[in-house]
Parts: C-alpha cells; structure tokens; sequence
C-alpha cells in the first residue's frame, strides 16, 4: 500500500501541473460570471472551500462535479468539452451514457447527430423544436437523464421520425413501466380511438388534437377524453358519429370500440331499417311490440337471462332503461325494429 501510495503521487501531482494552469483562469472567470464562489457552491451542493480551490489553482474538480456544473447552468456541448478538456477530462462524447451496446442506435448518440445536423449544433434551437426545456434535452443528449413521462416521448419521437417503439428501444426503456403504459394505450379500445384520430391527420397525443377531432365527431370532449381513457364504454350513438366523421362502416366501428361482431352486425342492421324522428317513448314500443308479436313478459325475461318477469315490466313502465343487449335480445324475440327500440332509448343519433 505504501508502494502504490508514493508511486501514484507523482503521476496525479504530474497531471495537476499540466491542467491546474488552463483550468484555472477559465474556472475563476466562470464562477465570477455567476455570482461568486458562495452562488456557485450552493448551486452545486458543495461547499465554497471546493469552489475556491478550483479559483486558486489548488485543486482540479472530479467528473461529477463538472458533469453538475454543466446540468445546473445548462452549459451547450461545445461549453461542456471545453471545460472539461480544459480540466484534463474526456470530451462528453467519451463518457455519455450508451444503452443496449450499440452507441450509433442509442437515444444520447441519435439526439446528439441530430442536433447536429438539423439544427446546427445549436442545443436551444433544438430544444425549442422538440418541445423541452435547454438543460434536459442536454441531459438527454449526454446521456445523464433518459425519457420520463408519456409527453416526452412522444415530442421525442414525433420530432425524430420516430416510432414510439424504436424511440423506448433507443433509450433501453423496452421492457419499463413507461412502454407498458404506452402498450396499454395502444390496445383495445382506446388504441382504436387513436388509431382513427391517425386516419384523419390528427395526433392521439396532443391534447388540442383529442379536442378538434370530439368536436368534429359531435361527442362532448370531457366524454370523449373518458373513452380515451379506457373508463367508459363506447355507446352506438359515438360509434355512428365516428363512423360518419372517419366515413368507416358502422359495423367496423362497432367491433373497434369492443362489441362483439355478430351484436354489431345486428346493430348496423337495426340502424338501416330504421325509421327516422321517431318520438314513441322506448316504455310504450316496448309494450307494443310484446303484445303484437303474442310473447309474455316471462317468456322475455327468460330470453334476458332473468326468472323476474319484473325485470320486464321496469323497462315497460319508463323505470330502468335496458342495455343495448337486452335491446338486442328483446327486438329478436318481439320482432321489433331494433333500430327504432335503440333510438328511442338514446343509443342512436336520431
């Protein structure tokens, strides 16, 4: 131990010798530019003695400290290689952070080129385009900071050309809680609402985009930021206004917001035949059509499922409004048109 101690010293005093005379001046106007040792310490969670000694030529700072330095004052990359060059450290190519083993594909090396050759090298033009703040997109490119949030990967992505997918890969974000929450979005039914935002030019992720393409459907933006979501079922009234705005079959439609194919095939079939303006209360069709078509409020609960002839005679009376699939059962039992029965309860845009 003693060995090492007394052959290590020369070698570390020979490389503070080399650096301490270019760093020094550069560091000592630098920290005066920014309010003086006590700002520059505090700033950096160090004491002032560490700033100080740097400004006096004692002391060179460690990779940390200037890798700090360049985050908090959101210092440029060219900035950030020169001080640490001048310090005796590798230029911040040599120590950004690569994922995957493929430095040419990681997130850091991709921002970095493109910067460079999309935005001339210019760090704050970058990030205005890309929609963040100077100081995170230089963490981004230096490898210190990865991808945090839904937006951010999304500007990220729109910006670079990217898919979602190839931008989570870029970053070693594959297998992370963010690209299952992106996986989930994109399934089920509130993939499909995105995937038809897409088809008409929208993006699914820009909130002015979800407002303009409610409005354009006539669906209530609150409403339709729910289905988005996932928290509220998809009626056929927001299947056929959809299917209008996208010019899709109902029937498509239908089966994308997660009914079943042979209950949207009868939906889309009810929806043909069916008269339009029609003001008979939902109770009375229901009523009516019972008795013509001969059948007993028992023998229609049983077809819904239920021994409650109750159930039956609530729907009758105007007390509860049965589902679209009790719809659909009692119009195949009854005979009656099912599009008329679902326009009646509010399914259907009348």
């Amino acid at each position: 131990m003693q060995y090492l101690a007394t052959s290590t010293r020369p070698k570390v005093q020979a490389r503070k010798a080399a650096h301490i005379p270019q760093f020094q001046p550069y560091i000592a106007a630098f920290v005066a530019a920014h309010g003086g040792s006590q700002t520059v310490a505090k700033k950096l969670g160090l004491g002032t003695d560490s700033v100080n000694s740097w400004c006096q030529g004692a002391a060179l700072p460690r990779l940390e400290s200037l890798l700090k330095m360049a985050d908090v004052f959101e210092m440029s990359i060219e900035d950030t290689d020169k001080m640490l060059i001048l310090a005796g450290k590798p230029p911040i190519h040599c120590v950004r952070l690569h994922v995957a083993n493929k430095p040419e594909a990681s997130l850091p090396a991709i921002l970095h080129a493109w910067r460079d050759q999309e935005c001339g090298g210019d760090t704050q033009r970058a990030a205005d385009t890309m929609g963040i703040a100077r100081s995170y997109f230089s963490r981004l490119a230096n490898g210190s900071s990865n991808l945090a949030g839904l937006e951010v990967v999304r500007r990220v992505a729109r910006t670079l050309d990217m898919t979602i997918d190839e931008t989570l890969e870029a970053a070693g974000l594959r297998n992370s809680p963010l690209a299952k929450k992106f996986k989930k979005m994109s399934e089920g039914v509130p993939g499909y609402l995105r995937s038809l935002m897409e088809r008409v030019g929208l993006d699914p992720f820009e909130i002015a985009a979800r407002s303009v393409f409610a409005k354009n459907a006539g669906i209530a933006e609150s409403h339709f930021t729910s289905l988005l979501a996932g928290s509220l079922q998809a009626s056929v009234a927001d299947a056929q206004r959809l299917a209008a705005l996208v010019d899709q079959p109902l029937t498509e439609v239908l089966v994308g917001l997660g009914y079943s194919p042979q209950t949207a095939c009868q939906l889309s079939a009810g929806v043909k035949a069916a008269p339009r303006n029609v003001k008979t209360p939902l109770a009375t069709l229901l009523r009516d059509y019972r008795l013509k078509a001969g059948v007993s409020q028992a023998s229609v609960a049983l077809a819904l499922g239920t021994r409650w002839p109750s159930t039956v005679t609530f729907y009758e009376v105007g007390r509860h409004t049965p589902s679209v699939q009790s719809l659909v059962t009692i119009a195949k039992v009854t005979k009656a048109p099912l599009g008329r029965l679902l326009r009646a309860a509010g399914y259907l845009v009348a």
